[in-house]
């Protein structure tokens, strides 16, 4: 017994630093989901397939859906999860695809996977070149003139901010949101494209907090000046009630309004 004691934090550890996610999260998964005539559903979890250029049948509450061609974004030897991807608001042959990427021990990277030309071919590298390691959690965006955004969550456990000009290439170095604390998490950006909008080209980042004075609320930052400085984190969802939390939330924008869709627990 004495042992098993000894053993079982070794395990539990490596369970963590092995699937990328921070200690808490054990008991906040995701869950893949579809829309299906406005309602959310859960995918199917059998029948998953490997990389194949075939076309893959997913069959789920009674529909159909083929999904062909596929094609290998990014070979790697790292473990790639989360994996996010936005579109041009005005050229939909770009594309910004990210992911947890992890190579072993404690580095933690953001992959950076582009295409221009409508997903025929990609290019990309699994570590963001902003000049550190994070823990993962990528949140992309492309705003109107084709700036790339991207939130994740640095390795003090706040969120982060970096912006590319140049499709991914190069990224500005990490901008801490204001307010966030060391135990942020699940955080998602979003643009304003539209022109009719007052708040038009300003950047936004949803996330939770976990910790100090917006214990358990989803909280929002903003930029209007393309990423280079963030108004200080304010919550948008209402304080938690009993033992629930508020965790998940995609930011959506459109003409002259905003929304945030969350996920509670």
């Amino acid at each position: 017994m004495k042992k098993l004691i000894l053993i079982l934090p070794l395990i539990l550890t490596g369970y963590f630093i092995f699937t990328g996610q921070k200690s808490g999260d054990d008991v906040k998964k995701w869950s893949t989901r579809m829309q299906i005539n406005g309602q959310y559903t859960a995918l199917p979890k059998s029948g998953v397939q490997k990389f194949s250029t075939q076309t893959r049948i997913i069959q789920n509450q009674g529909e159909t859906y083929s999904v062909f061609p596929n094609f290998l974004v990014h070979e790697s030897f790292n473990t790639q999860s989360e994996v996010p991807i936005v579109r041009h608001p005005t050229n939909p042959n770009i594309m910004f695809a990210s992911a947890n990427t992890f190579s072993g021990g404690s580095i933690f990277s953001l992959g950076v996977y582009v295409t221009t030309n409508g997903g025929a071919t990609w290019s990309g590298t699994d570590t963001i070149n902003t000049g550190s390691f994070n823990f993962g959690d990528p949140g992309p965006a492309i705003d109107k003139d084709g700036r790339f955004l991207i939130s994740y969550i640095s390795t003090s456990g706040r969120i982060s901010n970096s912006v590319s000009t140049n499709n991914g290439v190069n990224w500005t170095p990490d901008f801490l949101i204001p307010g966030s604390s060391t135990q942020s998490d699940k955080n998602f950006s979003a643009t304003d494209d539209a022109p009719s909008s007052p708040y038009y080209g300003r950047y936004y980042t949803v996330f939770t907090d976990f910790s100090g004075a917006n214990f358990n609320r989803i909280v929002l930052s903003y930029s209007s000046d393309q990423g280079v400085s963030w108004s200080t984190a304010a919550p948008v969802s209402p304080g938690p009630y009993f033992q629930h939390f508020h965790q998940g939330a995609e930011p959506k924008v459109g003409p002259g309004w905003s929304a945030i869709c969350c996920m509670g627990k």
